[in-house]
């Protein structure tokens, strides 16, 4: 709802245009969505092996360790 403000609408962010102006290409999400949020992204993939383990702490580390850059 935010995103469709005027305030919102068609404002380049700080690092958009730092990024576009060294020709880097940079994955930008929907603002405020919080399913698309990169933690999220991070945290389903490691969720299902995480809650199934008896040893929670030791199965978080090595999950999140598993989540390559392509996931990101």
């Amino acid at each position: 709802m935010l995103y469709n403000k005027l305030d919102f609408v068609n404002v380049k962010l700080t690092l958009e245009l730092a990024c576009a102006s060294e020709e880097v290409c940079v994955l930008f999400l929907p603002k405020f969505h919080c399913k698309l949020h990169f933690i999220e992204q991070c945290w389903c993939i490691t969720n299902p092996t995480s809650s199934k383990e008896e040893d929670l702490e030791r199965n978080v580390v090595e999950t999140l360790q598993s989540v390559t850059l392509d996931h990101m």
